[in-house]
């Protein structure tokens, strides 16, 4: 039988257990994992919010050395955050949304994940969605409820997708994608709908039958939309003539959804093929001082947004593409090039240089984003002082929240909100703003790629380097504790020359810790497998952003007064 989407965390998991790291001068065991989880359920089914608020402020920095134990007690953490029920407008303050995001995360973030049962791992993911769901990040949603039906057919997730698809189709601004959407929906939630009986619990029937809108859109679809039964897909017409590396380039674009295109969210055929979405024709005042082309500054400014994706995301594909990359051939480039052996298998390569181009053009895409909105919201802040997470609050502290966005009901600009909080451009604030620990990683790696120390290394060989690297800990205590001795006998000494000896001594020990400390972390060293799923993830992100933010301005305009005062200038197409 299915579970609700606040899927339930009690499970007796039978793996041998290791010892438990304290928490509050107690062991944890497994039995007290399962209590903790059975104490959050009752909470949440009790609808005991304010005790289960206490309880989960309690417990959420307990640890435990078993990785699967961890990665359970990360999810319970999430569910307990997940069963708030809060109204649309806080969801811009209140960091119960944020926070089941973050445990979620947490949980598929440990080693232990994989070894949980493939029918929890399908909970958490689908968890994971709609607390992405709570945030109006339904892109992004999709996406995770897509892998959790992969992982084990969740009925839960199969529902949240169907339904999201169908909201989704209201709020697009193409037309012509609505039937995609209403066609992929109804696909999906007639066949729920259909066998409920075998999917659902009796009280989540019940919930199912009282949601008039999906019963009330099924009906309509069977009754007025009868030819679209068979797909309103359009058969795929073969591309114009193109070379190998275009068609591959496209199909990887389409496989891996990074097309600036709602569609290809929801579809991997030529029908997404393309960075469709644009701006609107934006409204205007009739302003003497503005020229026409002034008039298309924004609409200039989201293109270059998208041109910039556009040209990271085809220099990353040439990158892992490139001879250099796939066959370690040494471009005509670096051969009269002379570097230093370093000793930890460093790629001085053009495709690792390549793929560090893009990381830097798509973290910069942010920047650009956050200025676009400045401009088009007209927002009391200077451009200098303009970052992607600043640009939401009317103080440098993150504490107030700018009123036009709280009085706001446009989704798109919550989703890009919460998103901004998974990209950390500002290093001063406080780690627990960012929802996703990923984000210290991505800015440590923007960092230290602009100003500092950067070294790419073979991820195979860097792992066996690591091992027979000698580990120097043990040897810098000693020193510790020989400057301690030193410290003790020079204060006791009564002899100069004593003394004066063991200050050279004691000079020389603080200059080895000196330069250690100097060296520490210099250069940045990251293998090349983790340098392009770091870039991916950061494309995926950008793309996100991007689609968000069209969303969410074409949702203003349609929602701006009508005025004698106000004209809309028609966008001009290359």
């Amino acid at each position: 039988m299915a579970t609700s989407v606040l899927s339930r965390a009690v499970v007796i998991l039978r793996e041998p257990c290791r010892p438990r790291i304290q928490r509050g001068g107690q062991m944890l065991t497994q039995k007290a994992l399962n209590e903790i989880c059975e104490k959050i359920d009752l909470f949440i089914d009790s609808r005991k919010h304010i005790e289960l608020e206490a309880y989960l402020e309690k417990v959420e920095d307990s640890k435990f050395h078993n990785s699967r134990d961890q990665a359970h007690f990360y999810y319970s953490l999430g569910t307990g955050h997940l069963s708030f029920r809060e109204s649309f407008k806080t969801s811009w303050k209140k960091d119960t949304a944020g926070k089941a995001v973050k445990y979620f995360r947490k949980a598929m973030y440990e080693d232990g994940f994989k070894k949980l049962p493939s029918k929890i791992q399908s909970r958490i993911i689908t968890n994971f969605g709609a607390a992405l769901l709570r945030q109006g990040r339904k892109f992004e949603a999709i996406a995770e409820f897509n892998k959790a039906i992969r992982i084990n057919r969740n009925p839960i997730a199969l529902l949240k997708k169907g339904t999201t698809l169908l909201h989704l189709s209201d709020e697009v601004f193409y037309d012509s994608h609505q039937i995609y959407y209403q066609y992929e929906a109804h696909k999906i939630l007639k066949d729920i709908y259909d066998n409920r009986q075998k999917l659902f619990e009796p009280d989540h029937i019940a919930d199912l039958e009282r949601d008039s809108c999906t019963t009330s859109f099924l009906k309509w679809y069977d009754e007025n939309i009868e030819y679209l039964k068979d797909s309103p897909y359009p058969e795929e017409k073969p591309r114009k003539k193109s070379t190998k590396k275009e068609e591959a380039y496209n199909n990887w674009c389409i496989k891996n959804s990074l097309y600036i295109n709602d569609l290809n969210e929801i579809l991997n055929n030529r029908c997404a093929e393309e960075d469709i979405i644009t701006l609107p024709d934006l409204a205007h005042l009739v302003n003497p001082l503005i020229t026409t082309s002034d008039t298309l500054a924004l609409n200039a400014a989201f293109s270059e947004i998208k041109h910039q994706y556009a040209f990271a995301r085809f220099n990353y594909f040439d990158a892992i593409t490139s001879i250099s990359a796939t066959k370690e051939i040494e471009h005509f480039s670096d051969k009269r090039l002379h570097l230093t052996n370093s000793l930890d298998y460093c790629l001085y390569r053009r495709d690792i240089e390549m793929v560090k181009v893009s990381f830097r053009l798509l973290y910069s895409c942010f920047d650009k984003i956050s200025i676009l909105m400045k401009k088009y919201l007209s927002l009391d802040i200077k451009d200098k002082n303009v970052t992607f997470s600043r640009v939401w609050f009317t103080d440098t502290e993150r504490v107030k929240t700018r009123d036009y966005f709280i009085n706001s009901n446009n989704t798109f600009l919550l989703a890009l909100y919460w998103l901004s909080r998974d990209i950390n451009d500002d290093e001063d604030i406080n780690h627990n703003y960012w929802m996703d620990s990923n984000a210290l990683k991505l800015a440590d790696i923007r960092n230290k790629m602009e100003h500092q120390g950067f070294r790419v290394t073979i991820d195979s060989l860097h792992k066996i380097n690591k091992l027979h690297t000698k580990d120097t800990s043990a040897i810098k205590n000693e020193i510790l504790q020989k400057i301690e001795e030193l410290q003790a006998t020079i204060s006791a000494s009564t002899s100069d020359e004593d003394t004066c000896n063991n200050k050279e001594s004691l000079d020389h020990l603080q200059a080895l810790l000196k330069e250690e400390e100097n060296l520490r972390g210099y250069p940045f060293i990251i293998t090349d497998i983790e340098l392009r799923e770091q870039t991916v993830r950061l494309m995926k992100s950008a793309r996100h952003a991007i689609i968000y933010l069209a969303l969410g301005i074409h949702h203003a305009e349609k929602r701006k007064p009508h005025a004698e005062n106000l004209i809309g200038m028609p966008v001009p197409m290359l």
